[in-house]
């Protein structure tokens, strides 16, 4: 976003000699929102301006109205100065990226490939329009672009950091690792990059390597709560339970909203046996994501293990049970049957249906627990342990069960 302001602004700056009063212009590139849109509307209005001018101080506006919210507003000047100008490259830029803001990614594909055609050297116009591909599932089309903005601009940290997520996406963890240092040797202060070069550490199932990345994202970046989540999740992967309630309370402190943390927090607590805790912290997540299944499910185990009263058939109804993790849900209800859900959880796409399978062992386990049908449970949970890739919350969940159950953990 700031690079394109920032293009517009320099086009306005550019053409500033033609403007009826200084004043207006300046007010044009006002970093105040409504002080732009009033300076930019007077030079939009004033017929004696160029048409370059007009089309510049609508981008202005635009970007004003972006910044506000107000995406249609936005969109209907980036059309305005496209209709003055068609061949006004960064008036498809920005149109693309309010395009995609309002989730039309077709859109705001439509519009990258005419900035593109316009201005093919453009590395962000491929940056961006390979982040759309990336949003749309379509990862090889995103890496080209990738491939093509570094190609432009190889000096580009960002770049590198974009494709790397599209790696890590296809699951080609060699090749992010690689974009992630590029982007660390280009921007050693970069803490999101150490970040992320940990996630994918962490997905090989190197937890130490992980730790030592979390731990420099944590020096850069002080404050910076998803770090110390995914370190939490470091340690409880490595069995280190204290060091994972360290971080995960950290994250919470940090941002209080992150129901990621309180989740893993409560994982902990349940597994440590510290029952009123993990309630607390699953109906805390459950509080904040009252549609999430996930999280009603991980409050109504809570409160079953420890003897009292589920709150799962109340909140199901907020929650959508026909699409996938519904049948969990009706499984908890007594409402089918495990068969029926690891059913259910078969689908073509291998990915798709071995995380399914994951969820149907995990929660299938913990229902038999319950029950108690605890060597039916061993074996889900190992199935579990086994099958979920290892970033997943059931699969630190099946470790963790294990280990509670005395058994060697399985880890992957």
């Amino acid at each position: 976003m700031r690079a394109s302001m920032l293009r517009a602004a320099v086009l306005l700056v550019v053409a500033a000699p033609a403007c009826a009063a200084p004043r207006d212009g300046g007010d044009c590139a006002s970093a105040e929102a409504d002080r732009r849109i009033a300076g930019c509307t007077r030079i939009i209005q004033d017929l004696g301006e160029t048409a370059r001018m007009r089309a510049g101080a609508l981008i202005n506006r635009a970007l004003a109205y972006r910044a506000k919210g107000e995406l249609d507003r936005a969109i209907a000047d980036y059309s305005e100065a496209i209709r003055i100008d068609p061949r006004y490259a960064d008036a498809y830029y920005n149109r693309a990226i309010a395009f995609k803001a309002k989730g039309d990614l077709d859109r705001a594909i439509a519009d990258y490939n005419e900035a593109i055609r316009l201005n093919p050297r453009d590395a962000l116009a491929y940056n961006n329009r390979g982040i759309a591909y990336r949003a749309k599932g379509e990862i090889d089309r995103a890496i080209a672009d990738y491939d093509e903005a570094i190609r432009l601009d190889p000096g580009n940290a960002l770049l590198y950091s974009q494709r790397g997520y599209a790696y890590q996406a296809k699951g080609n963890l060699e090749a992010a690792i690689a974009d992630y240092s590029e982007t660390i040797r280009l921007d050693p202060r970069d803490a999101l990059a150490h970040n992320n070069r940990g996630i994918a550490y962490q997905a090989k199932g190197d937890f130490a390597g992980a730790i030592i990345e979390y731990d420099e994202a944590i020096r850069l970046d002080p404050g910076n709560a998803l770090a110390y989540s995914q370190r939490g999740h470091a340690y409880q992967a490595r069995g280190d339970a204290l060091s994972a309630l360290a971080d995960f309370s950290e994250a919470i402190r940090l941002d209080p909203k992150n129901i990621w943390a309180y989740q893993n927090r409560g994982i902990v607590y349940l597994y440590g046996g510290l029952l009123d805790k993990a309630r607390a912290d699953f109906r805390q997540a459950a509080e904040l994501a009252p549609k999430d299944p996930y999280c009603a499910l991980w409050l109504e185990i809570a409160e079953r293990r420890s003897g009292v009263p589920g709150h799962l058939a109340e909140a199901s109804r907020q929650l959508t049970l026909t699409a996938w993790p519904g049948p969990l849900v009706r499984l908890f209800l007594g409402e089918t049957s495990l068969a029926a859900t690891l059913a259910a959880a078969h689908v073509a796409d291998a990915t798709r249906g071995r995380r399914k399978a994951c969820d149907a062992n995990l929660y299938g386990a913990e229902l038999a627990i319950l029950q108690g049908r605890n060597d039916e449970a061993l074996e889900l949970y190992r199935l579990a342990a086994g099958e979920c890739p290892n970033d997943f919350i059931e699969w630190t969940a099946a470790n963790a069960a294990l280990r509670e159950l005395g058994v060697t953990p399985y880890l992957q």
